[in-house]
C-alpha cells in the first residue's frame, strides 16, 4: 500500500494514497459482514456514489453508467444491494423525493449523500471536489444532526431543494456557492417562491446574509448557519 507521508508535498498523490488506504479499510469491514460480496464491485459503487453525491440516481441508472465506465457489466439489483450494505455501515445516507403539491413520497430518483464531507473528498479522489456538491452534502448532514427528517422536495419537474420536517413544522432549504448575480439568485429563489403552504424558506450560500430576501425567503451565510449564528 502506498504511504501517504511519501507524498506530503504532492496534494494529488497524497490524496490518492489516503483514498487507497481508506477504501481498503472500509471495504474490509463491509466485506467481512457481507460474505460473498466482491471488493472490486464495492469500490466501483462506492466511488461512483461519492462522485455523484447529491445527484438524482436510480440503481439501474447507476448500473448502466458504472458498467460503461468500468467495462464490466453490473446489474441494478447488485448496485442496490451494495448501496444497502454501505448504508448499514453508516458510510452513506439516502434521501427520497417528496411530491410537495401531491403531498406524497415518491419511490424513484432519490439522492445519495456521503456520511462525512472528508470521506466524500477522499473516496472521490478529488482534491478539488465540486464545491456545490460538498455544500449540499454538508447541509444534508447538518439537517440530520439537528433532528430533521429530510427528503428532496419536488415541484412539478423542478427540484425544490431539501424538505426538512420536525415536530410538525417544515423547513425548505436550497444551497448555492454564490448568490452574487441576478441569474444565480433567480435560479435559487424561484423554486422557493413556488412553494405552497406555510414553510420557512432559506437559501444557504457563501455570500453574506440577507435577513429577508424575495417574498420572505431568507438568504443566509452557510458558515454562520452551521455555527448556529443565523
Amino acid at each position: 500500500m502506498t504511504n501517504p507521508v511519501e507524498y506530503q508535498d504532492d496534494e494529488d498523490r497524497r490524496l490518492e494514497a489516503l483514498s487507497e488506504a481508506l477504501c481498503t479499510l472500509i471495504c474490509r469491514g463491509i466485506l467481512q459482514r457481507n460474505h460473498g460480496s466482491d471488493a472490486g464491485t464495492l469500490r466501483r459503487v462506492m466511488r461512483f456514489a461519492a462522485l455523484h453525491a447529491g445527484d438524482h440516481l436510480s440503481p439501474n441508472g447507476m448500473a448502466e453508467r458504472i458498467s460503461a465506465e468500468s467495462g464490466e457489466r453490473i446489474a441494478g439489483k447488485t448496485v442496490s444491494r451494495y448501496i444497502s450494505m454501505m448504508r448499514s455501515a453508516f458510510l452513506l445516507h439516502t434521501a427520497g423525493r417528496y411530491d410537495i403539491r401531491g403531498e406524497r413520497p415518491l419511490k424513484t430518483l432519490g439522492k445519495i449523500f456521503i456520511a462525512d464531507a472528508g470521506l466524500l473528498r477522499l473516496i472521490a479522489k478529488s482534491a478539488a471536489a465540486d464545491r456545490e456538491r460538498l455544500i449540499e452534502n454538508t447541509v444534508f448532514l447538518e439537517l440530520l444532526r439537528r433532528g430533521y427528517r429530510v427528503s428532496i422536495g419536488k415541484l412539478g419537474a423542478a427540484d425544490a431543494g431539501f424538505l426538512a420536517e420536525k415536530d410538525g413544522s417544515r423547513l425548505c432549504v436550497r444551497t448555492a456557492w454564490s448568490m452574487a448575480t441576478p441569474q444565480l439568485s433567480e435560479k435559487e429563489l424561484r423554486p422557493l417562491r413556488m412553494m405552497p403552504g406555510s414553510c420557512e424558506r432559506i437559501v444557504l450560500s457563501m455570500d453574506g446574509s440577507i435577513a429577508a430576501g424575495s417574498g420572505g425567503i431568507r438568504i443566509l451565510n452557510l458558515t454562520d448557519w452551521l455555527l448556529g449564528k443565523a
